[in-house]
Parts: C-alpha cells; structure tokens; sequence
C-alpha cells in the first residue's frame, strides 16, 4: 500500500475556528510536535473539543471515528491501537470503562478507569468496540492504513495535518500540564524507565513547582 505523503507546505491551525486567521505553519515530516501540543493545551477546553469534534465528525464511517477517538483519549501508539481487542476493555458499572493497555515496546501494561458518560466520544466507542468480538479493527494491518484513511481526510478537509503519533504526545503533555507528575505519565505510557517522561515535563507550568522564589 502506498504511503501518502502531504505537502510540506500545509498548514495547522492558528484560531483554527475564525475562518479569517493565517493557519501555523507546521511541516508533516517535523517530529517537533511542541507547537501543536502548545496550541491545543492554551486553549479552552469548549474550544479544544470543538475542533477534535469537527475532526471527528468528518470521518465518514464508524470504524475510523473509533479509531480516531482511541487514540485522541488514550495516547495509544498506532500499533498499539491495530492489536486492540475487546477483551481489552471491561465495564464494572454503568459509568466506567476499565481499559488493559499492552504496551507495544515491551514496557508496563497500563490499567485507565475513565467514565463512559462525561469522556468525549467514549460512549459511542464503547458500542462500536462491543460489536467486535475479537480484534477491533481486523481488516488493518499497518499502521500507514490510518494515514492513507483518517489523517488523509482530515488533512484534505480541514487542512490540519497531524500523524497518528501526534495524541499520544499531546495526551501526555495534557497530563503534566493539568498537575500530573513523572510517575503519572509514565503510568499513563506504560513507560518501563521514568527517564523516557522526562521531556514531558517542559509543559509543567512553573506555577505548578511548588517552590518559592526570593
């Protein structure tokens, strides 16, 4: 299967909702992430969502809209994502949906408790993962499937051009940004050495230091 490969000339978005605004320059082979992950964390979270929603939306069919929303929720690496089964995942009560994530570089297997009704996309997920009774998503078997489907169409609609690596670093970042420390992001990453979260801690506003400064 080919790889599609976009221009390096698209955009991603600056006030991605006013129509009139210059989008932000972002290459698609650039790893630096950091502008992305920044944009999406210094917005409200009504605002934030609106866009993951509209990217969401556009997708044209159940499968990719879960898929999209696995990764947005939980950080999975792609390959992560493809080994999926719905043995995976565990209701314990009307609220709460009980994730066992594998861990695809050899690291912790995570354990993610998130609530069914208040985590965006999380409920009509959880339906479309209960109508797969083995692998999730069986007919994909490379991880270049989701550029060529979901980011492909978010790209050629909205002009906003991400990998399928770029939730998983703006999910982490999110963590250490809200109050988390290293040892809750390297849970959340199912990180086997508390050295690899150490670059997260960047976006820990100085605030959140709990140090005082004569």
């Amino acid at each position: 299967m080919k790889i599609v490969q976009y221009s390096k000339k698209s955009y991603f978005l600056n006030n991605y909702l006013n129509s009139t605004d210059k989008y932000y320059y972002m290459p698609r082979y650039s790893y630096n992430l950091d502008d992305f992950i920044i944009k999406l964390l210094l917005m409200s979270p009504e605002k934030r969502l609106k866009i993951i929603r509209r990217m969401y939306n556009i997708l044209p069919n159940a499968e990719q809209k879960a898929a999209f929303a696995l990764l947005y929720i939980y950080g999975l690496r792609p390959a992560e994502l493809l080994e999926l089964k719905q043995s995976n995942f565990q209701q314990l009560n009307d609220n709460t949906l009980r994730v066992f994530l594998p861990t695809k570089k050899g690291g912790k297997t995570r354990i993610i408790d998130l609530n069914i009704n208040e985590t965006p996309f999380l409920k009509e997920t959880w339906e479309f993962i209960k109508s797969r009774p083995w692998k999730i998503f069986p007919r994909w078997n490379h991880v270049s499937i989701l550029n060529n489907t979901i980011f492909k169409t978010i790209y050629e609609v909205l002009g906003i051009n991400i990998s399928p690596y770029a939730f998983r670093h703006y999910r982490l970042s999110f963590i250490m940004y809200n109050g988390g420390d290293v040892h809750e992001v390297a849970a959340w990453k199912g990180a086997s050495d508390i050295r690899s979260v150490m670059p997260y801690l960047r976006f820990k506003p100085v605030s959140k230091f709990k140090r005082k400064i004569s």
